[in-house]
C-alpha cells in the first residue's frame, strides 16, 4: 500500500525539486493562491518574493507534519516488509537504523507475527497500551510466538521508538507492522513536486492560506467565505479518511466466526 509522504518517488513531502521527473503539483501552484486566498496577494497569478516562499513552505511543512498525527487525514496504511525477530529478545528499537529498521511509525494500527512456515502463516497480534502493558505480570517467557505488543512511542536521540513484545520468539519469525508514517515534509523550494490524491490539494491550499494569515495579521484580508471553504475542504477529508468500527460478539459467545475473534467484553486482549 502506498503511503501519504512514503518512499518511492518524488511523492508528497519526498524529493522533488527543478530536476523532478514525476507529474505532480509544484509547490508555488499551491503556495500562490495559499496567499491570494489569505488576502495578502490582491490580484491573480502574482508570483510570491523569494521572502515569501520562504515564509510559506515552511509552514506547509509544518502543515503536513501536523496532518500525519491525525488519522482523519491520513489516506493510507503502510504494510512493512517482514522485520526479522531476534530469538529471545523482547525489546526492539524501531526508526531508521534501529532493531528493526523502518520509518519510526506514528502509529502502529495492526501487526502480524509471520510463522516460518511455507506458505507463511500470520498471526494476530494485540496491540497494548500503556495501562494495559503496565498491568501484565509475566511478560517474559522465551522461546513461544508472542501475541501482544506495545509500543512506546518514544522519540530518542536517534529518533527512535521502542516496541515490546510478550512473548520472546523461537528463532525464524519475523513482525508485519501495519502504521501510519511521518508525512517526509521536507519541501525546500517552489519548484519541488507534491503528488496528492484527489481533494488533498484543495485542503493544503486552504490550510495554509489560514495559517498565512494568521502569521500576517496586517496583510491579511481572508474573507468568512474562505474560512468556510477551507473548513469544508479538511471535512471532506475527514469523512472519506473515517471508518466506521466493527461490532462483533465476544468469542466465548459466538466463536471466532463472529467479530473475528475480537472480545467486547475483554477489550480484544487475549
Amino acid at each position: 500500500m502506498s503511503t501519504f509522504g512514503g518512499a518511492g518517488g518524488n511523492v508528497f513531502g519526498g524529493p522533488g525539486g527543478a530536476n523532478a521527473t514525476t507529474a505532480g503539483i509544484p509547490i508555488s501552484e499551491l503556495v500562490m493562491p495559499a496567499y491570494r486566498i489569505a488576502g495578502i496577494t490582491q490580484r491573480a497569478r502574482i508570483v510570491p518574493s523569494q521572502d515569501m516562499y520562504d515564509e510559506a513552505i515552511p509552514a506547509l511543512n509544518r502543515l503536513a507534519e501536523e496532518w500525519g498525527c491525525d488519522g482523519h487525514k491520513v489516506y493510507s496504511t503502510a504494510i512493512s516488509a517482514p522485520l526479522p525477530l531476534t530469538t529471545g529478545q523482547k525489546a526492539y528499537t524501531i526508526g531508521p537504523g534501529g532493531d528493526l529498521n523502518v520509518a519510526r511509525p506514528i502509529y502502529i494500527r495492526g501487526a502480524n507475527i509471520l510463522l516460518p512456515t511455507s506458505p507463511v502463516v500470520r498471526r494476530h497480534v494485540d496491540i497494548v497500551d500503556d495501562d494495559q502493558w503496565r498491568s501484565i505480570s509475566v511478560q517474559d517467557v522465551p522461546g513461544a510466538p508472542p501475541y501482544q505488543l506495545y509500543y512506546d512511542g518514544n522519540f530518542d536521540s536517534n529518533g527512535r521508538g521502542q516496541v515490546y513484545l510478550r512473548f520472546q520468539p523461537p528463532a525464524g519469525y519475523s513482525l508485519e507492522l501495519y502504521t501510519w508514517q511521518s508525512l517526509q515534509s521536507s519541501f525546500t523550494n517552489s519548484a519541488d513536486v507534491a503528488l496528492l490524491p484527489p481533494g488533498y490539494a484543495q485542503a493544503l491550499i486552504y490550510g495554509l492560506a489560514k495559517h498565512l494569515a494568521a502569521r500576517n495579521p496586517n496583510m491579511a484580508n481572508m474573507s468568512p467565505r474562505s474560512y468556510e471553504l477551507a473548513d469544508q475542504a479538511l471535512q471532506t477529508l475527514i469523512v472519506l479518511n473515517s471508518k466506521s468500527p466493527r461490532i462483533g460478539c465476544d468469542p466465548a459467545i459466538g466463536g471466532d466466526d463472529y467479530g473475528s475473534g475480537y472480545g467486547w467484553l475483554d477489550g480484544g486482549i487475549r
